[in-house]
């Protein structure tokens, strides 16, 4: 990978316009893809992964807030409001999402805000973590390690790919430390044993519970 060149840099100028609209007063915590590349980014690599979409935890007063805004926000191609249904609902998610479209022309991303984005499997929402986030590439961002132990635990083909994409790099970069790294990698394997017992599934996991990292 070179410094800081290519996709990422691309990628994190769409991530910053998006938010420089949604989220005016930096006020969100920026989880998932667009995370992930800002902390590659501040680490002088390219990031492993693309990004064409934000998410991001938001508080209960910013969510309302979008509730009765967002609509009225600039470069809206659709506004839709989310609950938990079929296989969401099934591992015990009972958040609402708000997710925002730009237009089709649009150098912004879609743009999705939750408060919590908890189920039975995994638990966290704005205020639970606050302790991990960190300012890098002018994005307030969930920190890797945190991000990769919940993707591995959601388990999707998409999520599992991502995992073994990411950490070998982000482990070499210092982003995630070993024990980290060790609790993630138990969580992957977890993920994937489910996943070939049960390949009709979406998510990995069903029933039981997780360790927390």
């Amino acid at each position: 990978m070179s410094a800081k060149t290519g996709s990422t840099i691309h990628e994190l100028d769409s991530i910053r316009r998006t938010l420089a609209v949604r989220d005016p007063y930096g006020e969100t915590i920026t989880v998932g893809s667009a995370a992930i590349l800002a902390q590659f980014h501040g680490a002088g690599e390219e990031a492993p992964i693309s990004c064409d979409d934000v998410d991001a935890l938001v508080s209960l007063p910013y969510f309302e807030r979008l509730l009765r805004d967002g609509p009225h926000m600039e470069d809206i191609g659709k506004f839709q409001i989310r609950w938990p249904k079929g296989r969401l609902k099934i591992r015990g998610a009972t958040n609402r999402s708000i997710d925002i479209f730009p237009h089709e022309d649009s150098d912004l991303y879609k743009f999705t805000a939750c408060y919590s984005m908890s189920d039975r499997f995994y638990q966290i929402d704005y205020d639970s973590c606050q302790s991990e986030v960190q300012e890098v590439a002018g994005l307030r961002c969930l920190n890797l390690d945190k991000i990769l132990g919940w993707v591995a635990v959601i388990g999707r083909d998409k999520d599992i790919d991502l995992v073994k994409r990411t950490l070998p790099f982000a482990f070499g970069l210092g982003l995630v430390d070993e024990a980290s790294k060790h609790l993630i990698e138990e969580e992957l394997q977890r993920s994937e044993q489910e996943k070939l017992l049960h390949p009709e599934r979406y998510r990995a996991r069903l029933e039981g519970s997780v360790k927390s990292n």
